[in-house]
């Protein structure tokens, strides 16, 4: 439930074994603006490289089945996406098993920078929890550019998009 209606979502069922792709496919039948890839299952790192090379729409944010994202999250990142800023890096909340401990939150201030790749690298690389692709909405042109694929392994795959963010 997005504010803006200009946006692609794409799906990508990576070999789920329960109800997920009929209620995908739900979400298909009713907004155009959905679309539905399934495959066998090759592991995050596979599901997202499918998503970035089906993709049309000019930015990409990776969502995972156990995000939420808040509804005025594009039509925040309009400004930045409007002026061909290739990578912004938003905040996030992460709530774990026990909210009250392991609630903390990544960005708690707004402070907008424009920085070149190696400068961002730099200052978001002290701490790990940058290290993560669902934390940016990156031009699809970044990754065509960079001919960048997430590894295929299956622990820490989203570390090595510290890389596609530094160049």
């Amino acid at each position: 439930n997005q504010t803006c209606d200009d946006d692609e979502v794409l799906i990508i069922n990576d070999g789920s074994t329960d109800e997920s792709e009929q209620i995908a496919q739900e979400y298909v039948d009713s907004d155009s603006r959905f679309r539905l890839l399934s495959y066998e299952n090759g592991g995050l790192s596979k599901a997202r490289n499918r998503g970035v090379n089906n993709a049309e729409g000019e930015y990409i944010i990776f969502i995972d089945p156990d995000d939420t994202i808040q509804p005025e999250l594009l039509e925040r990142l309009k400004p930045y996406t409007k002026r061909g800023i290739d990578i912004t890096r938003f905040g996030a909340i992460v709530l774990g098993e026990n909210p009250q401990k392991d609630k903390y939150r990544f960005n708690r201030e707004f402070y907008p920078e424009i920085l070149s790749g190696v400068e961002a690298l730099k200052k978001w690389n002290n701490d790990k929890r940058y290290s993560t692709a669902w934390l940016y909405c990156t031009k699809k042109d970044v990754f065509d550019r960079s001919k960048f694929e997430f590894p295929t392994v299956r622990i820490y795959e989203d570390v090595a998009s510290s890389l596609l963010y530094a160049f």
